[in-house]
């Protein structure tokens, strides 16, 4: 009797010492893990860290372009506004391809060149040139007034257009000051008195540097071959 509760008893502590053992094996590899996971962060941290600078730079980078493209996208934003309103207030403008006698209340205020010859007036009201690459360019159209305090009737009037650069006139050995580069026949004649606003096209080309002073010359003659010169207005004019 006493022989089996000898055995049961050193069971009984193999078994406890067994179980102590499992526990601590168990907590050697928990501790085991958890040192490593450490290990692991703290390797991340540093790789992190030393990585924080690019990206900080990267992301900078990134802002900065990212700034650039919404201020470039506004720009062009703004003027195609500024380009429909310009549109809109000119389709707005009357034009008249006949005469008006006095006065013409519905002359457009906007004068950007005027000169008066042989008692004639002619106005340049508006105009729209348009920079077709960096060395060539086109006027397409202008609004203009005529006044005739001439007692002489202009029969046949025409609009000369000329486009040159007033420091080097000569393009490619060619004089460009003299060049007509367009000519507009106007429909009616104009009488002593009378007054003519218009909208016109053009197809008046520049072929030179775009970057430089860029002049325009208009010129009423009367007569489209045996022209009679009678007033002419020069102006820088704007490529865009």
């Amino acid at each position: 009797m006493d022989k089996e509760k000898t055995i049961k008893v050193e069971a009984e502590v193999t078994t406890k010492k067994n179980v102590s053992s499992g526990i601590g094996k168990g907590f050697g590899i928990v501790i085991g893990i958890f040192l490593a996971l450490v290990v692991l962060a703290v390797s991340c941290g540093i790789l992190i860290s030393s990585n924080a600078k690019k990206i900080e730079e990267k992301s900078n980078e990134i802002t900065a372009n990212a700034i650039k493209e919404a201020y470039r996208a506004s720009e062009e934003a703004q003027q195609q506004v500024q380009a429909q309103i310009q549109e809109a207030i000119d389709s707005s403008l009357p034009a008249y391809n006949g005469k008006l006698s006095g006065t013409n209340p519905q002359v457009p205020k906007t004068i950007i060149a005027q000169n008066t010859e042989n008692e004639v007036t002619l106005m340049i009201h508006t105009i729209k040139a348009i920079k077709k690459g960096t060395d060539w360019g086109k006027v397409t159209n202008l609004q203009f007034t005529i006044k005739n305090e001439n007692t002489k009737t202009i029969y046949s009037p025409v609009l000369l257009l000329y486009l040159y650069n007033v420091n080097n006139s000569y393009v490619h050995g060619i004089e460009q000051k003299a060049q007509v580069r367009d000519s507009v026949e106007l429909d009616s004649y104009l009488q002593d008195g009378d007054v003519v606003t218009n909208k016109i096209s053009t197809n008046a080309a520049y072929n030179g540097d775009m970057n430089q002073s860029i002049t325009l010359k208009v010129l009423l003659a009367d007569g489209l071959y045996s022209q009679n010169y009678l007033v002419s207005v020069e102006f820088n004019v704007d490529f865009e």
